[in-house]
């Protein structure tokens, strides 16, 4: 490489690194809840903001919690939730809403942190607190698996207690599944429940065919408590096995061949080949 060259380059790296400093990204976290209970669910808002006259180039973004918050993606519970944004031009603002949910009411208190910027080292953060205490309602659910000739369902019992002092309004329950999954039981509906009042339901959900591996049905329930609305999310996971339908296929076959051969051996073996054969053995008193 040529001394002229070598300068051209370092100038270039020099510009980049001016261009990132002066590309100023502002940071801050909210949540439409301060406060959750075990199961509860909410939205955390994550706002980005260009305060500079350069665009910014690759933003990444990783945002954990303290014990007892978890993210949901989908049907899916993660420890974290990861993206990259590829430009935040000059004095634009983006806003990134994750769902959150409390695992656990055991703690006071927990922090989630958004960790931003370029590269694999995230240096700055911004940090939202939730408050964590047991809900109104405490729920039970157990599941089992009912198999018939057509397919099998999953049948959970869900049940939701008031514990608190106040009534409940509002409250409803439903069960979610996977896709191809079919939910063969209404959402239930109570407009009110006193105080040690219980609303039940007895799910039942009907597996495709070619359901297979480790499966989550999720059952949403919620309710006004002060006119304040209360959302939750039950995952029930579970592991069924896909049948193979080709290698059942294959044993069918299998056995048709072997009966067939017995039954032709058979046969051979009282000296019948054929049906004239056949009538002349009957006839001889060999097969009384």
């Amino acid at each position: 490489m040529k001394p002229s060259e070598g300068k051209f380059f370092v100038l270039i790296a020099l510009l980049m690194i001016a261009g990132f400093a002066n590309a100023s990204i502002l940071a801050s976290t909210s949540t439409d809840k301060k406060t959750l209970g075990e199961n509860e669910v909410a939205l955390l808002t994550v706002k980005l903001m260009n305060d500079s006259t350069l665009d910014a180039q690759g933003i990444n973004l990783r945002v954990q919690a303290d014990e007892g918050i978890i993210f949901i993606d989908g049907m899916e519970e993660r420890p974290n939730f990861i993206k990259t944004i590829d430009t935040i031009k000059s004095g634009e603002l983006k806003e990134i809403t994750i769902k959150i949910k409390a695992t656990s009411a055991a703690k006071e208190s927990a922090n989630i942190y958004a960790y931003y910027g370029t590269g694999i080292e995230l240096m700055q953060a911004a940090v939202a607190k939730i408050s964590l205490e047991p809900a109104a309602a405490e729920i039970k659910s157990s599941y089992q698996k009912e198999s018939t000739t057509a397919n099998d369902s999953i049948i959970v019992d869900f049940s939701l207690k008031n514990n608190s002092k106040n009534s409940l309004y509002q409250a409803s329950a439903e069960a979610i599944a996977p896709k191809d999954f079919e939910i063969n039981t209404p959402p239930v509906l109570e407009e009110k429940i006193l105080p040690g009042g219980v609303m039940a339901q007895k799910f039942k959900i009907a597996e495709p065919p070619n359901a297979s591996g480790e499966q989550t049905i999720i059952i949403a329930y919620g309710y006004f408590d002060s006119n304040v609305p209360h959302y939750f999310e039950k995952n029930i996971t579970y592991n069924t096995q896909k049948l193979n339908y080709p290698l059942l296929a294959l044993i069918g076959f299998a056995v048709l061949v072997v009966a067939a051969y017995l039954f032709f051996r058979k046969g051979e073996k009282s000296g019948v080949k054929g049906t004239k054969e056949k009538e002349e053995w009957a006839k001889s008193g060999k097969g009384k």
